[in-house]
């Protein structure tokens, strides 16, 4: 805010003395000109108005800026004794009484709080908005039954981090909207949602048919990838079936690559099978360097889900190339390794290098199979790169102080 005000009077002070520089010339070329001693003071006059009217909007433009940044100060102060009253909430404390004048600050403290907060006490917090009539204020805002179109934007973001269950409906509705940034707001508060329900709630279906018409409606879903991910990510113990739900046919591209981002980030138990699948359906492409991605993040890669992996090793695709090598390191090593040293001898340096990286993450099969590519791999560019990644030295097992063990 500061900047933005020092910013603000720069230009304004700018505008003024280009204001009054323009008449102060205006009248002095009028006095060179040989103007009457009236006119010269009709031009005189008009420089002073000019003057004063451009110290006067300087002086505007300061009060407005202090008064906002006052303003927002005031905000920022009441926002904080929220926070404490609803720690304190949900700590065991009772909801305490909010006035309406208030209720806008109250919301936004229990959003912040619940950004951190799960369990019982998050449980808390939300009745406590709900008796408190702050959580009743917001989804009318939310829903545009009164304030601005801003103001019902800020309360969807509110509603996000708080999640109730009453606003799931509100949150279908308006992620399938025009507004991105309401719709974002939506999305997230949906998956949050989901993260309430019990496992395969039938809710999953409508969050899963909602984000992607979501991405259906946009111009470039792929921009939406990491949002629509993180998104995904707050769907708590549904977070797998969300996925699953998404990674079926009639999904966007997009779509299928936010859920394997969202598998890997938070790897549910069925994670892997999940991924393996999509892979072995026949991903291509971005999507399925987004599932070899998330298979290397897993770490374990089944026998038959090798099999897909090394199948993707041969795409056309240099960045599946690179994720095939990657996810190849939770691979059975007897699988992995010919696979491996094929892709060792890869035209793509990215994809060689990734290789090579695998190798020594696979610890010593790895490193026994670099120096054997390094004496008798058939293409030089393989040799060369086994040679130099054998080379570097391996961290040493930390030794035992004396006497320990004995």
């Amino acid at each position: 805010m500061a900047g933005t005000r020092v910013a603000a009077m720069f230009v304004t002070i700018l505008v003024a003395a280009t204001v009054v520089t323009v008449t102060m010339m205006t009248l002095v070329l009028q006095l060179r000109s040989g103007a009457s001693v009236a006119t010269a003071w009709g031009s005189l006059t008009v420089a002073l108005a000019g003057a004063g009217a451009a110290l006067t909007l300087v002086a505007l433009v300061h009060l407005s800026l202090a008064a906002a940044s006052d303003s927002l100060g005031n905000r920022a102060a009441a926002v904080a004794v929220w926070t404490r009253a609803w720690s304190e909430v949900a700590a065991g404390a009772p909801p305490p009484v909010v006035p309406a004048a208030e209720r806008v600050a109250a919301a936004e403290a229990a959003a912040e709080v619940l950004q951190d907060l799960v369990g019982e006490g998050a449980e808390s917090v939300r009745v406590g908005l709900a008796v408190t009539g702050v959580l009743r204020a917001d989804l009318a805002v939310a829903a545009r039954r009164g304030g601005t179109r801003m103001a019902a934007v800020e309360a969807m973001e509110r509603l996000a981090w708080i999640a109730p269950l009453e606003a799931l409906p509100l949150f279908v509705e308006a992620a399938r909207g025009p507004e991105r940034r309401t719709a974002h707001a939506a999305l997230l508060g949906a998956c949050k949602i989901l993260a309430r329900l019990p496992y395969g709630d039938a809710a999953v279906k409508d969050v899963a048919a909602t984000i992607r018409d979501h991405a259906g409606s946009l111009r470039d879903a792929d921009s939406a990838r990491p949002f629509v991910a993180a998104a995904i990510s707050a769907g708590g113990q549904n977070v797998a079936v969300l996925c699953a739900e998404l990674l079926a046919a009639g999904s966007h591209e997009a779509v299928r690559a936010a859920a394997l981002d969202a598998l890997g980030a938070v790897q549910p138990p069925a994670a892997g099978d999940l991924v393996e699948r999509a892979l072995a359906y026949g991903l291509v492409g971005e999507t399925a360097a987004a599932a070899l991605r998330a298979l290397a993040r897993i770490g374990v890669v089944s026998p038959a889900g090798t099999a897909a992996v090394a199948a993707a090793a041969n795409a056309t695709h240099v960045g599946t190339r690179v994720q095939a090598a990657h996810a190849l390191v939770g691979a059975p090593s007897r699988l992995a390794l010919p696979v491996l040293w094929r892709l060792l001898g890869d035209p793509n340096y990215e994809v060689r290098l990734a290789t090579a990286t695998a190798l020594v993450r696979l610890g010593p099969p790895g490193d026994d199979a670099l120096r054997r590519a390094a004496a008798s791999h058939e293409d030089a560019f393989a040799r060369d790169i086994a040679a130099v990644t054998g080379s570097i030295p391996r961290p040493q097992p930390a030794r035992p102080a004396p006497g320990v063990g004995a």
